[in-house]
């Protein structure tokens, strides 16, 4: 059997202030830590021990942070520099409402009234958008929302190599 997966609060993380609009200059510049293992990442084509490719799940890292702070940016850049897979979540659930099904129209619902989408939905979504890219690292963008949709990605899809949090101080783009 499989050695256990590190429980989610030890999952790592890594922070970037972010000084300008949409994200600040330069790729990884500012990341600290976070460089290294994304380089690492992009280099070996799967997960680190413990955190993804190594057991055959995909090497994940989620990408989280307010608006402005400069999710899109950097995922975009990484993509670019580092081959990385750019996924959504906001988009996803997006295209799902527009898909007419009932669960979308339940999903549009939810959203109107501020409500967080089931995990078992968004999960879904991305499951479906990670098979579909058939990849082996991910950068997912505005999730987790909440503790639970964590906990249930990691027991659907597979642990989380790290956690990259962008923050934002200036005022200006908290308005966005």
């Amino acid at each position: 059997p499989a050695p256990p997966r590190p429980p989610l609060s030890s999952t790592r993380s890594f922070g970037r202030r972010s000084t300008g609009s949409g994200g600040g200059e330069g790729i990884l510049r500012g990341l600290g830590g976070a460089r290294a293992l994304l380089r690492a990442l992009g280099r070996a084509g799967r997960g680190m021990a413990g955190a993804g490719g190594d057991q055959g799940h995909p090497a994940v890292v989620f990408v989280l942070g307010g608006p402005g702070s400069g999710k899109g940016t950097q995922c975009a850049r990484l993509v670019e520099s580092l081959g990385f897979c750019h996924l959504s979540a906001g988009d996803l659930l997006r295209a799902h409402m527009k898909s007419g099904s009932p669960d979308g129209q339940m999903v549009a619902d939810m959203i109107k009234q501020g409500q967080i989408v089931p995990s078992e939905v968004t999960v879904n979504l991305l499951k479906g958008a990670m098979a579909a890219d058939g990849g082996a690292r991910f950068l997912i963008d505005g999730f987790p929302r909440a503790i639970d949709q964590a906990v249930a990605f990691e027991e659907q899809v597979g642990p989380c190599a790290f956690t990259l949090f962008l923050s934002n101080q200036n005022l200006h783009d908290t308005s966005r």
